[in-house]
C-alpha cells in the first residue's frame, strides 16, 4: 500500500508543480459547442439536401452547421474548409469521405481558416499505403490561411501519410480521435516557418502519434499504441521545448517518444516528459541531435514506466546532453533495474544509469522501485512471476503466474516476454489460480517478462516483473581472447611461452 501511494502521489505532485498556468493552455473537457448557425444537409432524404460535402460548404456562411448522414456513405471527394464552420457526420463509423491522390489535394480534409469544428467522421484515402503529401485533416497556416483555434474530435483516420497535420496553427483542441495504418498520426508544428509558436492541445483517447511540436504544446492521456513513431516532438528548423508530455499510454509502436531537433542551431531542450506508461515499444524513447547539432538537454524526465520496451528504454543518436531524470526527489520505474530498497521507501538505494557518452552521465538517482499507477483498489493484485531466472537460449521453459482478485473474480493475463512476444488477455482463470506458460529464449540478451491481470469487470492491475539474466558463454570469452591476441603478436608470444 505505501507503494502504491507513492506512485499516486508522483503523478499527482508532477501535475500540479510542472504545468504552467497560462491562457493558452486548455485544460477543460467540456462537451464541444458547436458553431450556432444554421444547419445544410447532405444526404439523407430532405428535398434541399446536398449529395457533395463541398457544395454544402460553398454555400455555407461563417458560423453555419453542415451536417452529414450515413446513408449517402462513403463520399469520394477531397474537401476545402474555408470558412469558420462545423462539419458534423452522423455516425464516426458509418459517415465515411473517402479522399483520393487523384483529386489533386494534399489533404482529405483542407483547412485554411480558424475557428472550425470537424467530428464524427471516417476519413481515408482510396489507397493503403499514399505518399507522403497526404493528410487526413491537414490545418494550414498563414500566409496560406490561419489555421487557429480549430476542434477536431471523435473521427476515425485511417489509410493516411499523417492522419492530422497542423502547419505552425495555434490553440488547436484534438482529442477522441483514433488514428491508424498512418506514418504518423499527428503533425503539430513549423516545417519551413521560424519563430513561430505552437500551442496545441491533444488529449482523451485513440491518438495514434503526434510529430513535430516545437513549443508550449501539450499531449496528454493518449492511447498511443503501433505506431512508426508514438509521439515525435521535430521541427525543420527552429527549436524543440516547452514541450509537456504526461499521462499517456504510448505501447507497442516502433518508438515511444522520439525528440528530434532541426537544422543550423536547432534545439531539444526544457521538454517534460512525465506520468507516462512507456510499454512494450522497440524503443522506449530517444533523443536526435546527430553529430553536429547541439545536443538534448535539460530536459526533464520523471515518474514514467519504463517496461518490457525491446531494445533500448532510452536512447541517444548523436551527441548526448545532461537532462534530468528526478527532478523531484523520485525518478522514475525501470523494469531492468536491479538495485535495492532496504530503507523500504520505495525508491531504490542506488541510480540507474541511462547512458554514458562524450563525458557525460544521465542518471536516475531516486528510481521507483514498484511501477507507479492509480489503480482501483478492486483490481487484482500485482501477479506473482515464477521461473528459471538464468535460462539457456534454445530452451524451452515454464513459467507460472499467479494473482489474487479482492473480490474472487476470475482473471486474465497480459504477458510480455520482453523479446517482442505477446500473451494478450488469455483466460479466465480462476482467482489463485496458477498459469503455467511455456516460452524459448532465441537469443542471449537481457529480458525482463511483464504481465498484468484484469478481471471479469475490466479492472486492470499493477506489473509484475521477473528479470532474465542469460548465462555468459565462456566459450565466446575465449574467442575473444584469442582474436585479441591475434591483434598482439608479441604479447601472444609471452603468453605461449608461460604456458609452456
Amino acid at each position: 500500500m505505501k507503494k502504491e501511494l507513492i506512485g499516486i502521489l508522483v503523478c499527482m505532485l508532477l501535475v500540479g508543480t510542472i504545468l504552467p498556468v497560462t491562457g493558452n493552455v486548455l485544460v477543460d473537457k467540456n462537451p464541444v459547442s458547436y458553431i450556432s448557425g444554421n444547419t445544410l444537409y447532405v444526404g439523407g432524404s430532405g428535398p434541399d439536401n446536398y449529395t457533395k460535402i463541398q457544395d454544402a460548404i460553398d454555400n455555407a456562411i461563417d458560423s453555419d452547421t453542415v451536417f452529414v448522414y450515413d446513408d449517402s456513405s462513403p463520399y469520394y471527394e477531397n474537401i476545402e474548409i474555408r470558412k469558420s464552420i462545423s462539419l458534423v457526420g452522423e455516425d464516426k463509423n458509418t459517415t465515411v469521405i473517402e479522399g483520393s491522390e487523384y483529386f489533386g489535394s494534399s489533404g482529405v480534409i483542407e483547412v485554411y481558416v480558424e475557428g472550425i469544428n470537424i467530428s464524427g467522421f471516417t476519413i481515408r484515402y482510396d489507397v493503403p499505403n499514399p505518399s507522403v503529401d497526404n493528410y487526413g485533416i491537414f490545418v494550414v497556416y498563414a500566409p496560406w490561411g490561419l489555421g487557429n483555434k480549430s476542434i477536431i474530435n471523435g473521427n476515425i483516420i485511417t489509410n493516411t501519410w499523417f492522419g492530422i497535420r497542423f502547419e505552425g496553427s495555434n490553440e488547436n483542441r484534438v482529442f477522441d480521435n483514433y488514428i491508424t495504418n498512418s506514418h504518423v498520426g499527428i503533425g503539430i508544428g513549423v516545417t519551413w516557418v521560424l519563430g513561430i509558436p505552437c500551442y496545441n492541445h491533444v488529449y482523451e483517447k485513440g491518438i495514434v502519434g503526434t510529430y513535430g511540436c516545437p513549443f508550449y504544446n501539450h499531449v496528454y492521456e493518449n492511447e498511443i499504441k503501433n505506431c512508426n513513431t508514438g509521439i515525435l516532438l521535430a521541427v525543420t528548423y527552429g527549436n524543440c521545448k516547452y514541450n509537456y508530455i504526461y499521462k499517456n499510454l504510448i505501447w507497442k509502436n516502433r518508438d515511444g517518444i522520439g525528440l528530434s531537433s532541426g537544422f543550423g542551431d536547432a534545439f531539444v531542450d526544457d521538454n517534460y516528459i512525465f506520468c507516462n506508461n512507456i510499454l512494450y515499444n522497440q524503443e522506449g524513447l530517444y533523443f536526435n541531435a546527430g553529430e553536429i547539432k547541439p545536443p538534448p538537454k535539460n530536459n526533464h524526465i520523471d515518474g514514467n514506466n519504463f517496461i518490457g520496451n525491446i531494445d533500448y528504454n532510452v536512447r541517444f543518436l548523436g551527441r548526448t546532453g545532461l537532462n534530468y531524470w528526478d527532478d523531484k526527489g523520485f525518478g522514475n520505474f525501470w523494469d531492468h533495474y536491479t538495485g535495492k530498497d532496504n530503507d523500504g521507501d520505495g525508491i531504490g538505494d542506488t541510480p540507474y544509469i541511462i547512458n554514458k557518452s562524450h563525458g557525460v552521465v544521465n542518471k536516475d538517482n531516486f528510481p521507483l522501485m514498484e511501477p507507479f499507477g492509480d489503480f482501483d483498489p478492486d483490481a487484482p493484485n500485482t501477479p506473482e512471476i515464477n521461473g528459471q531466472t538464468k535460462p539457456k537460449a534454445g530452451v524451452e521453459y515454464e513459467y507460472t503466474f499467479v494473482t489474487i482478485d479482492p473480490n474472487g473474480d476470475d482473471v486474465f493475463y497480459y504477458i510480455s516476454w520482453g523479446d517482442g512476444n505477446f500473451e494478450e488477455w488469455i483466460g479466465p482463470f480462476k482467482s489463485g489460480e496458477e498459469v503455467i506458460r511455456s516460452h524459448t529464449w532465441s537469443d542471449k540478451k537481457n529480458r525482463v517478462i511483464t504481465a498484468q491481470a484484469m478481471d471479469t469487470n475490466g479492472l486492470v492491475g499493477g506489473w509484475g516483473t521477473l528479470p532474465i539474466i542469460m548465462p555468459r558463454n565462456r566459450a565466446t570469452y575465449n574467442s575473444l581472447f584469442l582474436q585479441l591476441l591475434e591483434l598482439f603478436p608479441i604479447l601472444k608470444e609471452v603468453i605461449l611461452r608461460l604456458i609452456r
